[in-house]
């Protein structure tokens, strides 16, 4: 990728500025301190995987490491599509390329919003253009994306598990809806994907499958793969959010996301959260 954007927070403040690495090696200063003192500096991606593959090849400053931050009590993953991912966040319909790392920031979507309002460490595994039966473009779907280490640098490198979540967050079927999956088969691979999420953590991973952020795309066969599930009793839940296609080639808004955010956030603490 020519672009691969990062986000920066000092001291828990993110900062303004959208870092920028450019194709090929390059350095950047992302924090300087005029005075002495202890700071927490955290550096996230912005940018899919799909658009940019970087590497930190070394990380140079001067001071000390303190201890690592102490990990949060809850940890969410997020499994999703374009949505997820940001795309077309950074703009609004009509932007041309709104697929470009330029107009993406995967830390501000619904999933990194509601993770940090819930105090949540996250893990996000999205790509845009993923289906759970039928992809826009390609011959993979979220199985074979789940199960790898990283798709686009390896698709027979499997993932190796390094933590459980304690809850797992679905946001797909925008794609299966665009590609004609059938019902059956959606229902079908949809429950095989729940199956394999609890085999690969454990059999009590709660999953929370979000639907509607682009329109009903296969709502009425993703609450039939839950309800076949066990549903709620079996720590399977549907969390519908409102529709909203202002942003880039008619992809939630950033503003949309900030209240998929707090919508998904309130239900987790009511519904998930201690059941």
């Amino acid at each position: 990728s020519t672009n691969t954007y990062f986000t920066v927070y000092i001291d828990e403040v993110r900062q303004d500025t959208r870092f920028n690495i450019k194709s090929g090696s390059e350095t950047l200063t992302i924090a300087s301190f005029e005075e002495g003192g202890v700071h927490n500096i955290r550096v996230l991606k912005q940018t899919e995987a799909a658009n940019s593959l970087s590497v930190f090849e070394a990380l140079s400053f001067k001071g000390y490491f303190e201890k690592a931050p102490a990990k949060k009590d809850l940890l969410i993953e997020f499994l999703g599509d374009s949505i997820t991912s940001g795309f077309g966040n950074m703009c609004m319909n009509g932007a041309s390329d709104a697929g470009s790392a330029l107009n993406q920031d995967a830390t501000q979507t619904y999933a990194y919003l509601a993770a940090e309002k819930l105090g949540a460490d996250h893990s996000l595994v999205s790509c845009s253009g993923i289906g759970v039966a039928n992809s826009w473009s390609g011959n993979f779907v979220m199985k074979d994306f789940f199960t790898t280490q990283s798709y686009y640098r390896s698709t027979s490198e499997k993932y190796e598990k390094i933590f459980s979540p304690d809850i797992v967050v679905i946001n797909l079927g925008t794609n299966d809806h665009s590609k004609g999956s059938s019902p059956k088969k959606f229902i079908s691979t949809a429950k095989t994907l729940i199956n394999l999420i609890r085999r690969t953590y454990s059999d009590d991973v709660k999953i929370v499958w979000v639907t509607n952020m682009m329109g009903e795309c296969m709502q009425n066969y993703t609450a039939k793969a839950i309800k076949e599930l066990g549903g709620e009793e079996n720590g399977l839940y549907i969390c519908t959010l409102t529709e909203n296609r202002q942003g880039g080639y008619y992809h939630p808004s950033k503003a949309a996301h900030v209240a998929a955010a707090n919508t998904l956030a309130e239900f987790i603490r009511d519904n998930v959260l201690d059941k």
